[in-house]
């Protein structure tokens, strides 16, 4: 393989790479932009401080009512209950109560069947009864400290920096074609240059030959 020919295929491979990255950057922003609507919507006029457009919540632990096993800035992942009977005594939950989320632990269930008892792991006191239909979800898994970014990126300045780093990128990526661009015009304009060089030297030479004869 010439070294034409391995420098024409590193060209064409990089310009693939180019539309992917557009196409993921696109997506990126499209899906700030879209759960940042759905979050609104669901909590402004919703009422649901909890919306899970994936099948699961996710939210950041604010307060050490749960310590040791829980810290403040905790990431903490939410699965829907969707059989309130699967609950057991000692699962940690997160539930609703005007407008704000709670996750404590579950420590008795009351004969009413319609609600049930819970506490933070670093209470002294049990929180007052809840009802079935405030729990949110079940506490999944959790990520010690990762709530900072979370916290930081759903902020307005954290929504502001994640599409202008997304634009940014963006340009970056047109420029970088446009630019490859003009280098392939540039080398096919060379490569005509040259061919026309060689036509003319070969019809010069044809020429001299043919008065040589």
């Amino acid at each position: 393989m010439s070294e034409k020919a391995e420098v024409s295929e590193k060209q064409e491979a990089s310009r693939k790479k180019v539309p992917v990255l557009r196409i993921v950057l696109i997506l990126l922003i499209s899906l700030v932009l879209g759960l940042t609507v759905y979050n609104w919507n669901a909590r402004r006029l919703m009422g649901n401080a909890l919306p899970m457009p994936f099948g699961f919540g996710v939210a950041v632990v604010l307060s050490g009512s749960m310590e040791p096993t829980l810290k403040v800035n905790d990431l903490i992942f939410v699965t829907p209950v969707k059989d309130t009977n699967s609950l057991e005594i000692g699962d940690v939950i997160v539930y609703q109560s005007e407008g704000e989320l709670i996750i404590h632990r579950i420590i008795a269930f009351n004969e009413d069947g319609e609600t049930l008892i819970t506490k933070g792991d670093a209470n002294n006191i049990e929180d007052e009864p809840i009802f079935y239909t405030q729990i949110k979800g079940k506490l999944g898994m959790h990520l010690p400290f990762v709530g900072l970014i979370v916290k930081g990126l759903k902020s307005p300045i954290g929504i502001i920096a994640v599409l202008a780093a997304a634009v940014f990128l963006m340009h970056q990526s047109w420029k970088g074609e446009k630019k490859k661009d003009d280098e392939t015009l540039d080398a096919i304009k060379e490569e005509i240059r040259r061919l026309k060089a060689e036509q003319e030297a070969a019809a010069k030479t044809a020429e001299g030959e043919d008065k040589h004869e």
